[in-house]
């Protein structure tokens, strides 16, 4: 059975931050390459494909880790520690 992500389709840059501190400049890259797009103050996947993709192509363990990750940012009432 496929695990489901709970991985939002973007984020706010201030969320962006909190995660990735000073390296959230590296996700220059990714909207340079077209992966990532701005949102006004957010940044998310270009495509729900594309989000799909890179979220299936890490491990079992990388994709727990990017749901715990998810729902620290987002603070999903659906996210149960």
């Amino acid at each position: 059975m496929a695990e489901q992500l709970m991985v939002p389709s973007h984020v706010s840059l201030d969320q962006a931050k909190r995660l990735l501190g000073d390296s959230v400049v590296t996700l220059a890259e990714a909207v340079r390459y077209g992966v990532l797009v701005l949102y006004g103050r957010g940044i998310g996947f270009r495509h729900k494909i594309a989000r799909r993709a890179i979220e299936q192509s890490l491990p079992l363990i990388g994709r727990r880790a990017l749901n715990a990750l998810s729902c620290w940012l987002t603070r999903l009432p659906t996210c149960r520690g």
